[in-house]
């Protein structure tokens, strides 16, 4: 919760069922994090998904932007970085909606944290949002490619992916937008639903 005060995250706790002892811990965790306490069923409820005309458009960006990450740090840490940018294939491939979904919630955050992937590791969303400098990033802890440039190319490679990104970036919030707009005026006509879908949107 400290670090969430630090960048200005809100959180918000979601509690399924009606656990008493857990609901006051959930609720402080919402009050400490500015957020909002939200009480679900125990199942979750119905889960709604709403496919909308931007959802292909929206994955083709997104693994655009994907395709600007630089993951580093640990080579373990690496391994996890290219990871995620391989989630959001797994998911279009199941539910092109989802992955619409959580494309536009990473496009969302992107405007604070300049992330293309949630979590550590993808070294030009680190040195945008100024919580590292490449200069001061040890060789070992730096992928193959930038590993053999020398350290004014792998600067000129991260400023490369960093006004890359800037521009997908921009393409998709205007997607999102869109999108946005048409999921709420396809809800406007749909019973409201109990569920963690309905009560956090």
């Amino acid at each position: 919760l400290a670090v969430a005060k630090q960048r200005g995250i809100i959180v918000n706790a979601v509690l399924a069922g009606n656990a008493q002892d857990t609901e006051r811990v959930w609720r402080d965790i919402a009050q400490n994090g500015n957020g909002e306490f939200i009480p679900i069923p125990q199942d979750g409820g119905q889960i709604v998904t709403i496919e909308t005309p931007f959802d292909e458009d929206i994955i083709i960006l997104q693994r655009e932007i994907n395709g600007t990450v630089i993951p580093y740090g640990p080579r373990a840490q690496q391994k996890r970085t290219e990871s995620k940018t391989q989630q959001l294939a797994s998911v279009a491939a199941a539910s092109p909606a989802r992955a619409s979904e959580m494309a536009s919630f990473i496009n969302k955050r992107a405007k604070v944290t300049s992330e293309a992937v949630t979590g550590d590791g993808d070294l030009v969303a680190d040195v945008a949002a100024g919580r590292n400098d490449i200069a001061k990033v040890k060789d070992e802890d730096l992928p193959d490619n930038l590993r053999a440039m020398k350290p004014e190319a792998r600067t000129a490679e991260i400023d490369k992916q960093i006004a890359q990104r800037k521009t997908l970036n921009e393409k998709l919030a205007a997607l999102v937008a869109k999108r946005d707009k048409y999921v709420a005026e396809h809800r406007k006509n749909t019973p409201k639903a109990s569920s963690f879908d309905r009560v956090v949107e």
